[in-house]
């Protein structure tokens, strides 16, 4: 095993239960990491555009796309379903609702919309890489150690891991390890009581119900 700090504030990671598979050892993230992460992924160029912000957004691309007087009563219609998924949104952001699905019809105009608008494309591809920056961001400043890759584990004297090793991460595998670590930084209740994390240091805050936050309906 490769490990360079003390068991102590560390984790593992299993993305598979294969016999001999890659264990990944991360240390526990504290109170100042999340704000440390969440500056590190915008400063690798990670952005995701929520859910409302792209419902009005696709308003604009389809004012751009369907400019017409005859294609007035289709991109109203589009545009209040739109209207209506971010209300829906904004009601699951407070705590008064169910995270909303996308209709149909509304994910194929987002779908129409991603090919055919260059600003709204834009946004999506935003959206569409938010996930592996953070992923990448994430191993390079949480791992500490690895089991079962034959190559040695190390650290940069800055402290974090090296591009070329993080390469050598499977592309699930490090999204495994962006999950683990987002959810000891947002715990939950059942979390907060367990002594093992407490050893860990303090959890961060979890996300204010009024910030919008990444919402799987829109891929």
């Amino acid at each position: 095993m490769a490990l360079l700090e003390s068991p102590q504030g560390t984790f593992e990671v299993r993305p598979s239960d294969e016999e001999g598979a890659p264990v990944y050892i991360c240390r526990v993230p504290r109170l100042v990491d999340r704000t440390a992460y969440r500056r590190a992924v915008t400063a690798a160029g990670g952005r995701f555009p929520g859910d409302i912000e792209m419902m009005r957004e696709l308003a604009d691309a389809l004012d751009r796309l369907l400019p017409e007087s005859e294609d007035a009563e289709q991109r109203e219609k589009l545009k209040a379903l739109a209207a209506a998924h971010a209300d829906a949104f904004r009601l699951f952001l407070d705590r008064k609702g169910e995270a909303p699905v996308m209709p149909p019809d509304l994910q194929q105009t987002v779908e129409e919309a991603s090919r055919a608008d260059p600003r709204f494309a834009g946004l999506m591809g935003d959206r569409m890489a938010y996930g592996e920056i953070a992923a990448i961001v994430a191993a390079r400043m949480f791992l500490v150690g690895w089991e079962n890759i034959a190559v040695p584990f190390r650290r940069t004297i800055a402290g974090g891991v090296p591009d070329d090793l993080v390469a050598l991460i499977p592309y699930g595998d490090l999204f495994a390890i962006s999950n683990a670590v987002s959810e000891r930084m947002t715990p939950s209740e059942a979390r907060l009581k367990n002594s093992d994390w407490r050893s860990g240091g303090p959890p961060a805050p979890a996300s204010s119900p009024t910030t919008e936050t990444p919402h799987p309906t829109v891929q």
